[in-house]
């Protein structure tokens, strides 16, 4: 397993197809459709960061507006930042299982149990990611989970490839991601045609 200083977050609610974590600081938070990765030594899991959220850690301790900037707060009242936690949400969208350090394929279905309560959580190094999106099967997972994300599969696509387009050449690859995208939708063209112009517009 890596150093624990490469994890920043650890599960405290977690199911089949997704969980959520609670970062250590409530000022550091993921990027909004950023690859995580949910590891022990039997299992990594893989997440896509689909909700984000701070607030207090107290019921009775809710923020206030003070009308003083941060660093202003942070010289005046840093006790309240004491009080303040960062939760976030990854749909699971693949695992793989390590037996004797050795990881087997990523598997793009749900797995069979769900991350552990207080595993800890990193961001994907970067061989993951290419890893990862060799295949653009783990759609089928988004898509299977329309409802639970009020419809908005589109908007975490375009922001994984806003994170993806950085650290990986997608030209060879996004052939396959339009046809099995479309497969997907089906026919709504007007969806398609929205999609693909915002696309085009993040690839550029």
């Amino acid at each position: 397993m890596p150093n624990k200083h490469q994890y920043f977050a650890e599960i405290i609610e977690s199911s089949l197809w997704d969980c959520t974590a609670q970062s250590w600081q409530f000022n550091q938070a993921p990027a909004y459709g950023s690859l995580l990765v949910i590891e022990d030594q039997a299992t990594k899991y893989f997440g896509l960061v689909c909700q984000i959220s701070t607030g207090s850690l107290d019921a009775v301790r809710l923020p206030i507006a003070y009308q003083k900037t941060e660093q202003e707060l942070q010289q005046d009242l840093p006790q309240i930042f004491e009080f303040l936690k960062t939760t976030f949400t990854c749909l699971l969208v693949g695992y793989q299982a390590q037996k004797n350090s050795i990881a087997s394929q990523i598997i793009y279905t749900a797995p069979e149990i769900p991350p552990k309560i207080h595993m800890f959580v990193r961001a994907a190094t970067e061989l993951e990611w290419e890893l990862f999106f060799n295949s653009y099967q783990f759609l089928h997972l988004l898509f299977s989970r329309a409802n639970q994300m009020n419809n908005q599969i589109d908007e975490l696509l375009l922001a994984v490839f806003q994170r993806v387009k950085t650290r990986l050449d997608l030209a060879n690859k996004l052939d396959e991601f339009t046809e099995l995208f479309a497969l997907l939708v089906g026919r709504d063209y007007q969806r398609l045609r929205l999609f693909f112009g915002r696309l085009e517009l993040i690839l550029k």
